[in-house]
């Protein structure tokens, strides 16, 4: 079986489209949301309900809010992003994909040695924390955030939390 994912060209696209903000928004979830599919179903394995969920708060975050696209991941002062359900992150990986991140090839390697954990881990360019045990990211963003004023340096602390 082949497993294609959308083009990082087509993401390009739709990150340069000039119209409706919210349609842009949803179109580039969606599209996420696909490649996150493939991933899974070619790792035979994966939690797809909190990876699908969380597409929409990603995307907006990534493309509206956070400063990382424009500072970069090596940035001490860019704004910090991790999931507290740590479950979602095939979906993480997939927008990665779409904004640069991660190449296919890892994406398509979800679950497989020398490839993607299905939790997230500090190794894995553009993850912040490893997480897993819920109900630690609080105490984590707490950190972070202490860290961050502690050292001056700018840049937001979000955590997605579950409940």
């Amino acid at each position: 079986m082949i497993y294609q994912l959308i083009q990082k060209e087509e993401f390009d696209k739709v990150i340069s489209y000039e119209g409706d903000w919210k349609s842009k928004m949803g179109l580039f979830a969606e599209m996420c949301r696909y490649n996150t599919l493939v991933a899974v179903k070619k790792a035979g394995s994966g939690h797809l309900g909190s990876s699908l969920s969380a597409m929409d708060i990603i995307t907006y975050l990534y493309l509206n809010e956070l400063n990382i696209l424009k500072v970069g991941l090596g940035s001490d002062d860019r704004d910090i992003y991790f999931s507290s359900k740590g479950h979602d992150v095939p979906g993480l990986y997939a927008f990665f994909y779409a904004i640069g991140i991660l190449p296919e090839e890892k994406v398509l390697m979800l679950r497989r040695l020398n490839g993607l954990d299905g939790h997230p881990e500090v190794r894995i360019p553009g993850i912040e924390a490893s997480t897993g045990s819920l109900g630690m990211g609080i105490s984590k963003a707490k950190g972070m955030a202490w860290a961050k004023s502690y050292k001056k340096k700018n840049g937001h602390v979000y955590v997605l939390t579950w409940r």
